[in-house]
């Protein structure tokens, strides 16, 4: 029996961190001991991935990260939730959703068994990349991001896209502005118990 695979999915600054940290502490404080968090890839990765700009090169070394990562795993029972699984950076750049789907089967990486995507309006999204000019892109970078709707709202539809082809069951929207309730934890992992997936406590 392969392990149960839920990822938590959506653009940058949506929220998706401080959706886990708070999914995390839950599933603590509940004692599960076969509920595993997982970030994929790992940080030390992600030059390794991104640093050529050939998009053929770069799907074949994320797939070989998400096969090792799969691996690992293949013969357990745990309930993995991911920092993100589906290839975000080949949806926003419009790679066929068929490629990627090839790219799965083909290095056998775990398929999405449910996905959570966490979403925010636009204006807020706009605020919280505003926020994060220090950190990572320049100010003009960041201006050049969220003067466009339509571009937000595109990345957001081909991301949503990757997610419900490569997830076998659901994709469960999540508001990224919210503090998480426990109803919606307890919801993801009940997709897990009704496929047959016990929470050991």
């Amino acid at each position: 029996m392969k392990p149960y695979l839920i990822a938590i999915e959506g653009l940058d600054r949506s929220g998706k961190s401080t959706f886990i940290e708070a999914f995390k502490a839950y599933v603590e404080e509940c004692g599960y001991t076969n509920v595993v968090f997982i970030k994929d890839p790992p940080p030390d990765k992600k030059p390794y991935l991104y640093s050529s700009t050939d998009l053929h090169l770069q799907a074949a070394r994320f797939s070989v990260a998400r096969a090792e990562t799969s691996h690992q795993y293949k013969d357990t029972q745990h309930v993995i939730i991911t920092d993100r699984w589906a290839p975000s950076t080949f949806a926003y750049q419009n790679v066929p959703v068929t490629t990627l789907q090839t790219l799965q089967r083909t290095f056998g990486w775990l398929p999405i068994d449910t996905c959570a995507f966490v979403q925010v309006s636009y204006a807020t999204w706009c605020e919280r990349m505003k926020q994060c000019v220090v950190k990572e892109l320049t100010e003009r970078q960041i201006l050049e991001n969220i003067t466009c709707l339509a571009s937000y709202s595109g990345s957001v539809n081909s991301y949503l896209n990757v997610c419900d082809k490569l997830s076998r069951n659901f994709v469960v929207p999540v508001r990224g502005d919210v503090v998480p309730e426990v109803r919606v934890f307890d919801s993801l992992l009940q997709f897990a118990e009704k496929a047959g997936y016990k929470l050991i406590a």
